[in-house]
């Protein structure tokens, strides 16, 4: 039997993340999602948790956008194009902290996240 303290850890995850489809991304379809990378799958869920999209890591594209100016990438599951961006973790959302420093901290895990998919999948983004 598996205890709770033995479950695979997450290699990603980060809430307060903004999803978008359609041109650029532009049409959110979560304000504040949720990005994970767990067991080699990408899991993209929405506001509420509801799941919004899910494919192992190999088959995932990302792209980097230069118009988010680092904030965010292009992930392309299931043949469906997204703008994800770096989100927030649970510890930085709790956080009382100006725009600048939460643009950054955004910036920050977008670097993760495109570290942690170049580590996993071999690919350069």
């Amino acid at each position: 039997m598996t205890e709770p303290n033995d479950a695979p850890q997450p290699d990603f995850i980060t809430g307060d993340s903004q999803i978008g489809v359609g041109p650029g991304g532009l049409l959110t379809i979560a304000q504040r999602g949720q990005v994970l990378i767990a067991q080699g799958i990408l899991t993209l869920f929405g506001t509420k948790e509801n799941l919004i999209d899910s494919a192992p890591l190999h088959q995932v594209e990302i792209k980097r956008c230069k118009v988010s100016l680092g904030r965010g990438v292009f992930a392309t599951l299931n043949g469906k194009k997204y703008y994800v961006s770096g989100g927030l973790t649970e510890a930085e959302s709790e956080l009382a902290v100006d725009g600048l420093t939460q643009g950054a901290m955004i910036k920050a895990n977008t670097l993760k996240l495109i570290e942690v998919y170049e580590r996993l999948t071999g690919k350069k983004v």
